[in-house]
């Protein structure tokens, strides 16, 4: 395992980068518009252990204080975002598993980009993938958990990163090309007999219905919904 005290020092220095106070809530949207990660509010950290009771556990003497959970997870999204990742790797395992994500993204960017021993950086990396799994079987409605563990693990590298994070900056759907795969489709199946869903397995990962499910579901939807695929 790597040692905890060895991590390089961010050589781009900037208050622009420091996000205290108010300032980090008020500048997330467009911090985080490429993840959607959450905002860390004592609120949604709450909703989010009621969800499973193993998750408050993993908080080291958690006592059930929401607000003070929040503002450690908050200082440590401020610490990742000014470039201290090591501090935001601390901060974020001190909140267990509700801080895997800033501990994970905090991890796989400095091994990538600041970690010039190979072995250490492979090490980090590994670590960040083992924690990301672990919060994808705790919080399995957090995507970036998804992520990280595909960007620590090499599935994704950083220029496919950067190209979908873009792509969210520009409003478009991300790249087709890249290693996570492209847009789903639900459809319907046009004027294609129903027997195409009983022989073939034709929809190279889309969601196929009968045409009349896709008429119903139409009735259901709108433009710009989230639909989540359980």
């Amino acid at each position: 395992m790597a040692k905890k005290n060895d991590w390089a020092v961010f050589p781009y220095r900037d208050d622009a980068f420091n996000y205290e106070g108010n300032a980090l809530k008020d500048c997330w949207p467009r911090l985080h518009l490429g993840d959607c990660e959450p905002y860390p509010a004592a609120d949604y950290l709450e909703r989010l252990c009621s969800e499973n009771g193993e998750i408050a556990g993993t908080v080291p003497d958690f006592d059930g204080d929401f607000e003070a959970l929040a503002e450690t997870l908050q200082n440590a999204w401020r610490a990742y975002h000014r470039g201290d990742f090591q501090k935001a790797r601390d901060l974020g395992l001190s909140a267990g598993a509700p801080g895997f994500n800033v501990a994970n993204k905090a991890t796989g960017i400095y091994a990538h980009y600041l970690e010039e021993d190979e072995t250490k950086a492979f090490e980090l990396f590994n670590e960040a993938a083992a924690r990301a799994e672990e919060a994808m079987r705790l919080m399995p409605r957090a995507c970036n958990a998804y992520y990280q563990r595909a960007f620590n693990l090499g599935r994704i590298d950083a220029h496919d990163y950067e190209r979908i994070q873009a792509a969210f900056a520009r409003g478009e759907p991300p790249p087709q090309n890249t290693p996570l795969g492209g847009q789903l489709g639900i459809h319907g199946l046009g004027k294609s007999s129903s027997r195409v869903h009983e022989t073939l397995n034709w929809t190279q990962g889309c969601i196929a219905l009968s045409n009349a499910q896709i008429r119903r579901l139409s009735r259901l939807i709108r433009v710009g919904m989230r639909i989540e695929v359980r």
